[in-house]
């Protein structure tokens, strides 16, 4: 665990937290990819710290984004799944939220971008949108006129049609949706942002690389189908998992598509990466020229990261290492180490009482997580997913992660728990399959291991009940 430098008599720092959506560590060149170009995040890295080991609350959006603001799980807060977007009752307005506790202490807090938690007055700007009113995409369809094959669009065969690869189209109004982002991101600072005014808290929230994956037109081949991996359509791979991952697979229908669509849809997606590191270097290119970025803090993350066709899977609500694990960059001139690699384990709402730490700002009670540079490293760490209406039955799963090994199960289907032996789960050794190809659960010699975890799953699930109304 590193030290941290004394702050040498700075005022308070700002807060610039760039967060994307269904954002893979493997697209980073930092994470290892010796492939990847991503100048802009890359050279974030060497200015801060670099987690390799952070894991979401909740393999989806709408969870894992509120635990990340109120730093409670999932279950504590009865948001497992998306639908509470946007809906009053599960966050009461009294909540103290990261950005309230800024805003108490003197910062303008503001989000611009993706928003997709429940109701709750968390910022005071929110300048909120996912994808453009009169823009020329949706989530699962052109704008009428736009020919799909024109734009080579790929759609997931099953379930919703979601837009998995293609170009997005040429439109009046010029922009996209990560360049918006980021064109509204620099006009904020330009009128809200000193170097003697009131400090700021800022996220700034692209969709991007989120579906609809749609590569700008100049961006088209920015990466060959040949240069980037892709590890999708493994049956054996597939019929070794737990049945939970293979009825996502087979709603997903990612076998119906040829190994060369998934060799393109994977390039697209890349590239999709590569461009939003490009409009990242925007953002951080504005706040050097505003003389901001030796006294702020820059946290990069993503809020889970999604399958390319791994075991068949097309998305996410899975705990697979491509979904579960995501990019965090941590950094503040003079004060987090610089180009330091962390590979400890550690929970996206650490993020939480580290940067409340930074700005010397005391977390809400009852908030969890820890401060990344003064506490100590986790046994484990967990999430939970609850499935969403269109799979028919009511799947609750969880999964913890060691050092060593990743495990989830269903321990409630129907409201009912489960026995750990009826609980369909998945087990894996990192350190020997990094890439979680072979499943050990009905190994004889691993049953004492799943019998630990399953119960280390029901403990941490038992230790923070929902909350009383």
């Amino acid at each position: 665990m590193a030290e941290l430098k004394k702050e040498n008599g700075k005022k308070r720092p700002n807060v610039l937290w760039i967060q994307t959506d269904e954002h893979r560590p493997d697209s980073l060149g930092c994470y290892g990819s010796d492939w990847a170009r991503t100048p802009n995040l890359d050279k974030l890295a060497t200015r801060g710290a670099v987690f390799h080991e952070c894991h979401v609350q909740s393999p989806t959006c709408v969870p894992s984004r509120t635990s990340m603001l109120t730093c409670k799980y999932p279950q504590e807060l009865n948001v497992l799944e998306n639908s509470p977007a946007f809906r009053d009752g599960f966050l009461g307005a009294d909540e103290k939220l990261i950005p309230n506790l800024f805003a108490d202490a003197g910062y303008q807090t503001a989000s611009i971008g993706k928003w997709h938690t429940p109701n709750h007055p968390t910022w005071e700007t929110n300048q909120q949108f996912i994808l453009h009113e009169d823009g020329p995409v949706g989530f699962y369809d052109l704008a009428e006129g736009c020919s799909e094959e024109e734009h080579r669009v790929v759609k997931r065969p099953g379930g919703t049609s979601i837009i998995m690869g293609g170009i997005y189209p040429e439109h009046d109004g010029g922009t996209n949706l990560s360049s918006h982002v980021t064109d509204l991101a620099v006009d904020w600072l330009k009128e809200n942002a000193s170097l003697d005014g009131q400090p700021f808290f800022l996220r700034v929230s692209h969709l991007w690389p989120h579906t609809p994956v749609l590569l700008p037109k100049e961006w088209d081949g920015f990466y060959r189908p040949d240069e980037v991996p892709c590890r999708s359509l493994n049956r054996r791979v597939y019929l070794e998992r737990s049945e939970y991952d293979r009825e996502f697979s087979d709603g997903h229908r990612g076998f119906d598509l040829s190994i060369d669509t998934w060799h393109q849809v994977c390039a697209d997606y890349y590239g999709l990466c590569s461009y939003v590191d490009f409009e990242v270097g925007r953002l951080l290119e504005a706040l050097e020229e505003l003389g901001l970025a030796e006294n702020t803090i820059i946290a990069f993350n993503a809020d889970h990261g999604k399958n390319l066709g791994e075991a068949g899977l097309c998305e996410k609500n899975t705990f697979d290492r491509e979904v579960w694990r995501v990019p965090f960059i941590l950094s503040l001139p003079g004060v987090v180490p610089e180009g330091e690699h962390r590979h400890d384990l550690m929970e996206l709402m650490d993020f939480g009482p580290t940067v409340c730490s930074l700005a010397g700002i005391e977390p809400a009670e009852g908030m969890r997580g820890r401060d990344l540079f003064n506490s100590a490293e986790p046994e484990a760490v967990f999430g939970i997913v609850e499935t969403c209406e269109e799979w028919g039955r009511r799947w609750i799963r969880a999964g913890v992660r060691t050092c060593k090994y990743r495990y989830d199960c269903t321990f409630m289907l129907e409201g009912d728990p489960l026995p750990e032996d009826a609980c369909g789960a998945n087990l894996f050794d990192l350190e020997a399959d990094p890439y979680e190809e072979n499943n050990l659960i009905d190994r004889p010699e691993m049953k004492g291991v799943a019998a630990e975890l399953y119960h280390k799953v029901y403990s941490w699930y038992q230790r923070y009940p929902a909350e009383a109304e």
